[in-house]
């Protein structure tokens, strides 16, 4: 997903641009779940995902066997996915 640079989030940083899918690796739980390339997360578990860091986005998807429900932005639609988190290695 893309926040403005891929990096640590410095002090002050504008957290209220959207998250974009830029790419879905082959097998990989996003994919299989149904999100697609340039939806926009919307909200995460309940949570609004605007006001989130990259940094606090990064450690929700790194929870191996959770499950997470994201609502996405696709087009002017608003679609519901639940992706089954696990290591891709």
């Amino acid at each position: 997903m893309r926040h403005g640079k891929p990096t640590a989030d410095p002090p002050g940083e504008d957290r209220d641009r959207p998250f974009r899918v830029e790419e879905l690796l082959p097998h990989s739980p996003g994919l299989e779940a149904g999100l697609q390339v340039d939806e926009v997360l919307v909200d995460h578990s309940r949570r609004a995902a605007a006001g989130m860091g990259l940094e606090e986005l990064k450690k929700l998807f790194r929870l191996e066997r959770e499950e997470v429900s994201l609502l996405v932005l696709r087009g002017n639609q608003r679609i519901a996915v639940k992706i089954q988190l696990r290591h891709l290695i």
